[in-house]
């Protein structure tokens, strides 16, 4: 195989990729990118044998041919090359010569015909989707995926489409994130669960402009995004009604700015340990146009006021995480939101001052 390409180009398929390279694998194979030189295109591959990212690029294919090289190796090397033009060439004992300006490496590459083929996707779906949207759909919901491998369907998002609705659901356990859009056009119904590493691929590859292709199967999911395709496994579990758990009533009911939530927050957590339930911030609602927001720790205490715009039903005193808050206030974009709570014990709803195109479900620490 013998190639020349830009430097640019050749960096940026490879940062794709090497999302997809296993890091943990005893097989070299596998924390390897493939590289397929033919017909004036250079193809990457990285395959965990879970999720698979492949890039296109133009190239000038002088030879054809394919050959394994180590990801962070040549990922490595292709930042530090001094020119825009860079040459690769192997030959039959897998000898590669990496060369750009007056700089060259001699590597040992792999036999690629041992590498593992992405599976052949014969989709039963379609659906299109604006790129911008649904990166933003991942951005607004891919905090609260577990990384609890005890609770596999915990461990993706439930996309779920009907008619021209597209919905992205996940779970921890602790909170909830649900992402709603409407389309202009219908879409076929789907109903999959995305594991959280390959959402957090395609949100990597996503732009601000021009759709996305998602295919799927009853095993797998693919996506197009301009020359980027990737294929991950899907998880194979029931994912729970989270209807069941959001409350249709509530005790105290306040409209905040949004800006001003976070940042009260923000200030709790500067004093508070991370996942310490014995350390919480707590809200307090005395029936004032002021939320208390407080922490005290074993190293000292904070106290701050937010000013609310509407306040409604009983007064209240709860605990909670502050980190689920900020992980949800931080991805609103809306400059004000609506919090229900449902006592001290109850969970915890973040939603628009108008509409529900989101929805957030906290739930607060026992005292």
């Amino acid at each position: 195989m013998k190639i020349v390409c830009s430097k640019s180009q050749l960096d940026m398929a490879i940062n794709h990729v090497q999302k997809a390279v296993s890091v943990r694998s005893t097989l070299s194979l596998l924390d390897s990118i493939l590289f397929v030189a033919k017909d004036n295109e250079v193809h990457l591959t990285g395959y965990d044998l879970e999720t698979g990212i492949e890039v296109r690029f133009e190239a000038d294919v002088i030879q054809e041919g394919e050959i394994l090289l180590n990801a962070k190796m040549i990922a490595e090397i292709v930042k530090k090359l001094p020119d825009e033009t860079i040459s690769i060439s192997s030959d039959s004992q897998f000898t590669t010569i990496i060369s750009s300006g007056n700089s060259q490496f001699n590597v040992k590459g792999l036999d690629a015909s041992d590498y593992p083929q992405l599976p052949e996707i014969d989709a039963n779906e379609k659906l299109t989707i604006p790129q911008s949207m649904f990166k933003e759909m991942i951005s607004q919901t891919i905090f609260a995926v577990s990384t609890d491998e005890s609770r596999p369907a915990f461990n993706g998002a439930l996309l779920n489409s009907n008619s021209n609705v597209v919905e992205l659901v996940a779970i921890d356990g602790f909170r909830l994130a649900v992402r709603v859009e409407e389309l202009d056009y219908d879409i076929p119904d789907v109903k999959i669960l995305i594991p959280g590493k390959a959402l957090k691929n395609i949100q990597s590859i996503l732009g601000d402009n021009g759709d996305l292709e998602l295919y799927t199967t009853q095993n797998h999911i693919k996506v197009n995004v301009g020359e980027v395709t990737l294929i991950s496994r899907l998880i194979q579990q029931d994912f729970m009604d989270y209807h069941k758990i959001l409350p249709n009533t509530y005790s105290t009911r306040i409209e905040i700015n949004t800006k001003d939530f976070y940042h009260a927050v923000e200030r709790a957590d500067l004093i508070l340990p991370n996942q310490d339930r014995r350390y919480p911030m707590s809200l307090k609602f005395t029936g004032s146009q002021i939320m208390n927001v407080t922490a005290t720790t074993n190293v000292g205490n904070m106290e701050d006021g937010v000013e609310l715009n509407y306040f409604d039903g009983d007064e209240l005193e709860i605990d909670f995480n502050q980190r689920y808050f900020l992980d949800a206030l931080k991805v609103i974009n809306d400059e004000n939101v609506t919090v229900e709570f449902n006592g001290p014990v109850g969970p915890c709803i973040i939603q628009p001052v108008e509409g529900n195109y989101f929805t957030y479900l906290i739930l607060p620490l026992r005292r």
